[in-house]
């Protein structure tokens, strides 16, 4: 197994949160096995559909705590980890909204990866009802959009970032898979 980090990861800002890992066993795809399609348009989708987050992350987070969902290359200490592959739905919180919530949100405006704003390369997320969430554990998950329930057209849009709590009020902070698949695909198939 090969890890490729981005090469400008920043564990302080949280920005280019992506990395690949070539496998050295061969997968076979199945009816319930097949490779990701990843999303290539860089826009925010509509704020009225339905994403999809996949995790076995905390199923149980203290709403009083402000967790960091991210903590890259880290074990994270997580006590209540499902034993089942577990879904929600959310929908998309267009950047410009996201970064205006943020920096109206006087306890985090100056944390290092909010003070200067999220950018392009970043997608943010929400429950409206302010219930379901990525939390601790789900870090590195994809975020799916499937098309008329069809798991035939589905896409990654996102990967598991951040967010500053489970389940609150905040929208949690993706890796925008668009704005990387020249990257992606440089490492994937690289030009000599």
């Amino acid at each position: 197994m090969n890890i490729t980090r981005h090469p400008n990861y920043s564990g302080l800002t949280k920005k280019n949160d992506i990395a690949l890992i070539r496998l050295t066993t061969k997968i076979y795809f199945t009816n319930t096995i097949r490779p990701a399609c990843l999303h290539t348009d860089i826009g925010d989708l509509d704020t009225h559909m339905k994403l999809t987050v996949t995790g076995w992350g905390d199923t149980d987070p203290d709403p009083n705590i402000i967790y960091l969902i991210f903590i890259p290359f880290r074990t994270l200490l997580v006590v209540s980890l499902s034993n089942e592959l577990r879904k929600i739905e959310i929908y998309t919180m267009s950047l410009g909204e996201c970064n205006t919530t943020y920096m109206n949100h006087d306890a985090l405006k100056n944390l290092r990866e909010i003070r200067d704003g999220l950018d392009l390369s970043q997608y943010c997320v929400h429950d409206p009802a302010g219930t379901k969430d990525s939390c601790q554990g789900d870090s590195g998950g994809p975020l799916l959009l499937i098309p008329d329930n069809d798991p035939n057209k589905a896409t990654i849009v996102g990967i598991v970032s951040f967010s500053h709590g489970c389940a609150l009020n905040l929208p949690s902070i993706y890796t925008r898979v668009a704005h990387y698949t020249n990257w992606i695909e440089s490492i994937v198939w690289p030009q000599n």
